[in-house]
């Protein structure tokens, strides 16, 4: 049965950090993933919180990072956020059942301890809840933006998809002014998960991204044609004129003509990228485990 296979699945995953060094660790559980999960998980069944953060710190654990794989972070990510709110869904309705039942004096309904029930109210405080959607948009958007970065570096004209598409895909709110992409923005917002539920502030926030993002490219292929007019437009002024100010590259937004893509156009900071996604999971654990108590261990 698929459960079964889910719960041997579990007990495989690492407890520590340490353990995701381990090659043969994590041969046995992709064996077992692929021989006794796949075949018999619904495809449209949600995998259970440890094993969503077993394959997130997988990612981030790479060395060196492997960029090509932000696609996969977004979408376990959303996973990640699916399991939140139906979490947060289902301590609140854990709540209001409670309190029905206290008001109505149902004696042979056992009721939550006070500090159970407090700790309960906490997790599901909306200000709680607005603050970790706002964790989640904004890995969202990050990711985003890396990935578009990661996409030109590594582009190929020859072998490379255009990368007109992700842009649409991530940045739907931004490109939809543009009437001749607008039904593929359309498309996107309905079909791209990490789109799933975004609000009106999230959209202008998705415009806005989406403006950095164009900036970008426009930049970027300006530096590619040309990086020392680019240069000597945006970086040190060329040629300096004789004893003038030699610019040290700590000044603010200068760099030299020979200077890396990256030192002139700074990706999204992964570092900071797999801290908050760390950040992000300590908030979701929370309500699961507290959810597991009430449910004696169901979910």
């Amino acid at each position: 049965m698929a459960s079964e296979a889910v719960s041997v699945l579990v007990g495989h995953l690492p407890r520590n950090g340490g353990e995701y060094a381990n090659y043969n660790l994590h041969k046995a559980i992709f064996t077992h993933v692929e021989k006794k999960v796949a075949p018999a998980a619904p495809s449209a069944a949600c995998p259970p919180l440890s094993v969503i953060v077993y394959a997130i710190q997988n990612i981030l654990t790479i060395t060196p990072p492997s960029l090509g794989l932000l696609p996969s972070l977004l979408q376990l990510l959303v996973h990640l956020e699916i399991v939140r709110l139906d979490l947060i869904a289902k301590l609140t309705d854990v709540l209001r059942q409670h309190d029905h039942h206290a008001s109505q004096n149902d004696h042979p309904v056992r009721l939550l301890p006070d500090a159970d029930r407090r700790a309960l109210e906490g997790l599901t405080k909306p200000s709680r809840v607005a603050a970790q959607r706002t964790v989640y948009r904004e890995l969202i958007d990050s990711c985003c933006l890396l990935h578009i970065h990661h996409l030109w570096r590594t582009d190929d004209p020859d072998r490379s998809a255009p990368i007109t598409t992700p842009l649409i895909d991530y940045f739907p709110s931004f490109f939809a002014r543009d009437p001749a992409t607008r039904a593929q923005c359309a498309a996107a917002l309905n079909a791209r998960p990490w789109h799933h539920g975004i609000t009106p502030d999230e959209l202008a926030k998705n415009a806005r991204v989406g403006a950095q993002a164009a900036e970008f490219m426009v930049r970027a292929a300006q530096y590619a044609a040309d990086p020392v007019g680019y240069a000597t437009e945006h970086g040190y002024a060329l040629p300096l004129p004789p004893g003038g100010r030699v610019l040290e590259l700590t000044d603010p937004d200068r760099f030299a003509p020979d200077a890396e893509f990256d030192d002139v156009f700074p990706p999204p900071d992964l570092d900071k990228i797999a801290q908050a996604v760390q950040r992000f999971i300590g908030m979701v654990q929370p309500a699961h485990d507290a959810l597991r108590l009430i449910l004696a261990d169901r979910v």
